[in-house]
This record gives C-alpha cells, sequence and structure tokens, in this order.
C-alpha cells in the first residue's frame, strides 16, 4: 500500500503502539527487506499504552474489546480540550498514560491556575493600553508629538 501511495517503498515515520513492535512492525520490515531491500521507514515511533482507571482504581488497558474505549471528543465535551491536551502531554509519549477522573480534574486544576493570571495580564494589558490612549488625547496643546506626555 504505501508502494501504491507513495510511488515508493520508503516512509519517513511510520508508528503505533508498543504492543505492535513485535511481531507486526518487524513483520512488516521483513518483509519490506525482501521486496525493496528496504527497511519500509526511516523512522519508528512507538508510543505507549493508553490505560483507563475506573471508579474503583482498577486500571486495564484501553479496548474495544473490553468495552472501555474513550472517545477524545467525549472527553473534550466533558472535562475541556485544554484539560485533556494538558493530561496528555503530562505523560512521555513512550511511558503508559493513564486515564482517570483524578488525573483529568488534577489537569483541571492546573489549567485554572494558568488561567486566572493569564487572564489578568490581558486585562490588564487592556486596560493600560485603553488609558495610555486615552492620556495621549489628553495631551496639551503645544506639546511636540514625539513627546511622550505624560511620561508613561
Amino acid at each position: 500500500m504505501i508502494n501504491d501511495v507513495f510511488g515508493r517503498p520508503l516512509i519517513d515515520i511510520h508508528g503505533g503502539g508498543n504492543d505492535l513492535k513485535f511481531p507486526h512492525h518487524e513483520n512488516e520490515v521483513a518483509q519490506a527487506r525482501m521486496s525493496w531491500d528496504t527497511s519500509l521507514a526511516n523512522t519508528w515511533v512507538h508510543n505507549g499504552m493508553i490505560n483507563i482507571a475506573d471508579e474503583n482504581h482498577e486500571i486495564n488497558k484501553m479496548s474495544k474489546s473490553l468495552g472501555n474505549v474513550l472517545l477524545a471528543k467525549d472527553l473534550i465535551d466533558q472535562y475541556s480540550g485544554p484539560v485533556c491536551r494538558l493530561m496528555l502531554i503530562s505523560t512521555h509519549y513512550r511511558a503508559p498514560l493513564t486515564i482517570s477522573k483524578e488525573a483529568l480534574e488534577s489537569s483541571a486544576r492546573e489549567i485554572a491556575k494558568i488561567r486566572k493570571p493569564a487572564a489578568q495580564a490581558l486585562f490588564s494589558s487592556i486596560w493600560q493600553t485603553l488609558l495610555i490612549r486615552m492620556l495621549k488625547k489628553m495631551k496639551p496643546a503645544g506639546t511636540p508629538s514625539w513627546t511622550p506626555w505624560p511620561m508613561i
């Protein structure tokens, strides 16, 4: 398929979960070496597994067969995009990630800590800009245009 889509039997990046290293990806490399004398990909990326913690704090691998699949859109609807992104980047991409109510709530608290001073800084900046504009309009007659009146 890679050869059909890209016109050559080599791609830059190929990856998947850590559980696909053997035998799936090693089999793909073996087939590519036999067919085209290439390793199929220049770079192989394997991410950690996603685990789900239930209400009883039992941790299970997220899988369709266990019926515990969480969709990103559902998590975003429930917790917000920034909260979900912070939870995802809180773990190295190769390490397992456990999604739990506690982890999402912790991320939500951290986002709140970031948003409050950010909002204050934005409000302060907007207020300062408006104040400077008002003061510039109040400049006394005869003051040169290059003079920063009043000194701000």
